[in-house]
């Protein structure tokens, strides 16, 4: 799960200080399976000095039905305004990673995506329409650095880049036909930057720890991409 969070000192002071006692005369075990953080958090952990890791990552996200807030909105009203509307959408994400730790304190982690999106749009004609897109996404590399490694706890900093890999003008059907909205485009249109930290606590009945980053858009409002931040 990403934390957005911009006061991360208080955050982390305070989780130092609930953890309970207990952690604090305790060894971190990497053997143990809390040791590492949920496989939905990447940017969480070092290597030993020239370890290598390589993972790969698959998940799946179904989106349906319209909604408006907390509040659902019957597809007839949308219509009502609409030509069209979609009112379902699959996305699979295939997610390689690699990691490798240079020098002692220091990993660099890479991650590429690979990116399938189908969306399905009800008309008022009565006809539903299917549309697909799939291909490479943003390929990020992070920096991750060890601050504090003593006992339970661990401390780290990290900072990141994400290049614009992915494809933003995919169409419906081929050259020539209507771009598709951003949400089924692979990728951003703009580099990224993502400084981060987190804090993690082992000890004998479990772990805890928080993640916090930013996602700074370096081009928010290009246009072409499709991407337009507030």
């Amino acid at each position: 799960m990403r934390i957005r969070f911009s006061g991360g000192a208080a955050v982390l002071a305070a989780l130092t200080i609930a953890t309970p006692v207990s952690a604090q005369q305790f060894e971190w075990q990497d053997d143990r399976p809390d040791a590492y953080a949920p496989l939905g958090v990447i940017v969480d952990h070092n290597l030993d000095v020239g370890e290598l890791q390589v993972g790969y990552r698959f998940g799946v996200f179904n989106l349906s039905g319209l909604q408006s807030g907390q509040f659902e909105i019957p597809l007839t009203e949308v219509l009502d305004v609409f030509q069209s509307t979609p009112f379902q959408m699959q996305t699979q994400s295939h997610l390689l990673t690699v990691q490798y730790s240079p020098i002692p304190g220091f990993s660099v982690l890479g991650r590429v995506p690979f990116q399938m999106h189908t969306m399905d749009e009800f008309g008022r004609d009565g006809f539903t329409v299917g549309s697909e897109s799939s291909g490479l996404g943003d390929v990020r590399a992070d920096g991750i650095f060890s601050v504090y490694d003593k006992e339970s706890y661990r401390a780290h900093l990290s900072g990141g880049i994400s290049v614009p890999t992915g494809s933003v003008t995919q169409t419906s059907n081929g050259t020539g036909s209507p771009r598709l909205p951003y949400q089924m485009q692979t990728g951003s249109g703009t580099f990224d930057v993502s400084p981060g930290r987190s804090i993690e606590a082992l000890y004998q009945l479990g772990s805890v720890g928080l993640l916090a980053f930013d996602g700074l858009r370096l081009d928010p409002h290009r246009s072409d991409a499709g991407l337009v931040a507030p």
